[in-house]
């Protein structure tokens, strides 16, 4: 396990096992405790809701190494060929550096056609087949390193439009902390009706809706778990937005991304995960479930 991965880990088994006060989100934006059902029907936190099937996960996407310097004591800002020994100044390059591993050290597994270095993805159809890489119009992504099958966002009016928005719900006491969450949804998305409860914007209806259409063929689609969700951000990339926009179109760096994890330490929320900025920010983001968020959804 690479050093990032232990990292996030050891960052949600703290969320998980510990069982005091929470913090501040620094994600809120949306305070308001309207409408949100704060029943504690169990005494116990349980997280997450994805299944327990034993899957592959995607490497980080770091491909380069620091070098270490010994006139500054310490390691060089500028990341450079992990295959090296030395770089041209004669500073050694320390073995055991996460570049050094995996899929994304592996010329054999690392073509960036399918995807940046280790990640590798394939295009899918309306009704979920296969399409070539150049395809200019996709519904899905398949990982072919996790198997998962994922959402693709569209500019175009629909449930998929990327600017969607959802408060987090979810009636499973197994799966929501003992916190419902918000049920009566943000202020707008496609498709809703005042008059019609099953289409209120929020996260458990988006599912549900999105199910009932069989998008990309399959009905099993759901929110991602954290550690799903965070499989497909890529920590080696100089762009801001850590997520291949080359098969996911559409996503915002800036903003927060819904899972289906309750926040253990306040299960008034959920961990979310944004796909910009250092890693800390990028991990320890949570929301108020009564808040809007974006969502991408993940079948299989």
């Amino acid at each position: 396990m690479t050093n990032i991965w232990r990292m996030i880990a050891l960052q949600l088994s703290l969320a998980g096992l510990t069982a005091c006060g929470g913090e501040t989100s620094p994600e809120l934006t949306e305070q308001s405790t309207n409408n949100v059902d704060n029943t504690t029907s169990t005494p116990s936190i349980s997280v997450p809701a994805q299944s327990n099937t034993t899957r592959k996960i995607n490497d980080t996407g770091l491909d380069r190494c620091y070098p270490y310097s010994s006139n500054k004591r310490g390691y060089q800002k500028d990341l450079v060929d992990c295959t090296l020994e030395f770089t041209t100044d004669g500073d050694p390059i320390p073995r055991g550096q996460d570049g050094m591993y995996g899929r994304d050290s592996d010329q054999a597994t690392n073509p960036d056609s399918d995807g940046r270095v280790g990640f590798s993805f394939t295009k899918l159809g309306a009704s979920g087949e296969a399409l070539p890489l150049s395809a200019e119009r996709w519904f899905c992504v398949k990982d072919n390193v996790t198997g998962l099958i994922w959402e693709v966002k569209t500019g175009t009016p629909s449930l998929h439009r990327y600017d969607e928005r959802f408060t987090w719900y979810s009636p499973d006491t197994d799966t929501n902390g003992g916190v419902k969450g918000n049920r009566i949804g943000s202020s707008s998305c496609y498709g809703k009706k005042a008059d019609d409860p099953s289409t209120y914007c929020n996260t458990y209806n988006f599912v549900r809706r999105v199910n009932r259409e069989q998008y990309c063929g399959r009905s099993d689609w759901r929110l991602p778990s954290t550690t799903e969700l965070i499989g497909l951000y890529d920590f080696g990339t100089q762009s801001n937005l850590k997520i291949d926009s080359d098969f996911f179109p559409f996503h915002e760096a800036s903003q927060p991304y819904w899972t289906a994890d309750t926040y253990a330490l306040s299960p008034s929320k959920a961990w979310q995960v944004k796909f910009g900025g250092i890693l800390n920010f990028m991990v320890d983001v949570f929301g108020y479930k009564s808040s809007s968020a974006r969502a991408r959804l993940v079948a299989g």
